[in-house]
């Protein structure tokens, strides 16, 4: 996957967020440094885009420098879901597209 197609697919994850369902369509299997990933088929307009969401790319625990993910375990990542959200304080004034928080959100 080429970088272009990659980066406009994590913005649609933001501006799109959605909850994976009964009956969704995979995205083709994706072969990334890390491993092998999962998405899902979504329509926006007429076309068909792959959306890749909520794979993590660091880890850390807490107050400890974080580090970058090198594999993650199992043969694919379910990407498939919105991974967690930093905890700010502005969410508590925007009720919408706020995803769980947690201290837990290196997605």
């Amino acid at each position: 996957m080429n970088r272009f197609a990659f980066i406009f697919a994590l913005i649609l994850n933001i501006c799109f967020i959605s909850s994976f369902g009964a009956g969704e369509e995979y995205a083709p299997i994706v072969d990334i440094r890390h491993g092998k990933i999962r998405g899902i088929v979504r329509t926006i307009g007429d076309k068909k885009v792959y959306l890749y969401q909520g794979f993590r790319f660091g880890e850390a625990k807490r107050f400890e420098k974080p580090t970058m993910v090198t594999s993650w375990p199992g043969d694919i990542y379910n990407a498939t879901k919105v991974g967690n959200s930093c905890v700010q304080f502005m969410n508590q004034f925007v009720l919408e597209n706020v995803t769980n928080e947690s201290e837990d959100c290196l997605f």
